[in-house]
């Protein structure tokens, strides 16, 4: 069995690319190693410059995510920012209304999933986001600094650094990824 010449498996493959792609190269692990040093540098001197928390570890995850898988869905920048504002959101309402509970951390959890899936945002670092909301008991503030400006830097860096820097077409989508054109639904044609 093959596939139809220009399917492919993950929307950021070229076409008539049938397997998984390659790993990152020692140079795109470099320019990893860079692109994260910088922008949690940048996070840190946002932090000491306004005396508000920029940084939380999950930022960490999307720099990783955002340099070394950059042609990801979840590297985009909208997953990155609405990523982790949707989940930390959730967070926050999930430790107004129940606590700090087991049952109500797997269910902010749960639903920051869920709603990231639904409303197209995904971003699998920002899954993290309601723990460490909910586990810190923070205010409102927090949607603000550190998520908002947080994740704002890290997605505004990673346009900045693949884009000039590293000259890579990022991001590969601002918005949503498009369907194929000619096929009303995105299932694969098998021919054998």
């Amino acid at each position: 069995m093959i596939l139809e010449k220009g399917d492919h498996t993950l929307f950021w493959e070229p076409p008539g690319h049938n397997h998984h792609p390659s790993p990152p190269s020692l140079a795109e692990g470099i320019s990893g190693f860079i692109g994260g040093f910088v922008v949690v540098m940048l996070l840190r001197y946002g932090s000491h410059m306004t005396n508000f928390l920029w940084f939380i570890p999950p930022f960490a995850a999307s720099a990783m995510v955002s340099f070394e898988y950059w042609r990801s869905p979840i590297a985009q920048p909208k997953n990155i920012i609405g990523g982790h504002v949707l989940s930390s959101l959730v967070g926050l309402v999930a430790l107004r209304i129940l606590g700090t509970a087991p049952v109500a951390l797997g269910l902010a959890v749960g639903t920051s999933i869920f709603l990231m899936t639904v409303l197209r945002f995904s971003h699998a670092p920002a899954s993290s986001d309601p723990i460490i909301v909910m586990l810190n008991h923070a205010s409102w503030v927090f949607l603000l600094t550190p998520v908002l400006a947080g994740a704002v830097t890290v997605a505004a860096f990673a346009l900045f650094y693949n884009r000039y820097i590293r000259h890579k077409p990022y991001p590969v989508y601002w918005w949503d990824v498009k369907k194929p054109e000619g096929r009303p639904s995105g299932r694969k044609r098998v021919v054998s």
